[in-house]
């Protein structure tokens, strides 16, 4: 899928939907359930709710689904996040495999030499040398506080104000 695509296909949007009840549980129905008391007011709301995630997210890949699932983990523990925040990690999971695939193979003056260009694969390739997002802290924070391990409550507060939580 590239950028010019119109939608990913419903059934993602299911599978995405139905990944996120079995993480939260019922807050997806309170989140994104429909009001309605008619059923086909109910079933319309459905598929306008599913047209727009398909819409919004159908620039991203199926990898950039997958490690916004993965980071959504981390970063939204309690809730489900809402689109924005759904396709923001999608857009920085996009964003990080396009670092990754970015290889030297040609400097300014010529070739590079076969050693030179294996010691730059490597150190790129090295995930703890990748270039950092701004939030990897908080995210961090958050993600010990669930794993039960001891956090300043100043800290964990500010990382959950600075991932919007």
């Amino acid at each position: 899928m590239d950028g010019s695509s119109t939608g990913l296909p419903n059934e993602w949007i299911s599978r995405l939907f139905g990944r996120f009840r079995s993480i939260y549980g019922n807050k997806v129905d309170v989140m994104y359930g429909s009001t309605a008391t008619d059923p086909k007011e109910t079933e319309r709301q459905m598929a306008d709710l599913t047209a727009t995630w398909a819409s919004v997210l159908g620039r991203y890949e199926g990898e950039d689904l997958r490690r916004a699932l993965e980071t959504m983990l981390l970063a939204y523990a309690d809730f489900p996040p809402t689109l924005p925040q759904f396709s923001a990690m999608c857009r920085d999971a996009r964003s990080a495999r396009g670092q990754a695939a970015n290889k030297v193979t040609n400097v300014r003056y010529g070739q590079v030499a076969p050693e030179v260009l294996a010691v730059i694969h490597e150190l790129t390739a090295d995930p703890m040398n990748r270039r950092r997002d701004a939030k990897d802290w908080a995210r961090k924070l958050v993600k010990d506080d669930a794993d039960g391990k001891t956090v300043n409550l100043y800290a964990l507060q500010s990382a959950r104000e600075a991932l919007k939580l």
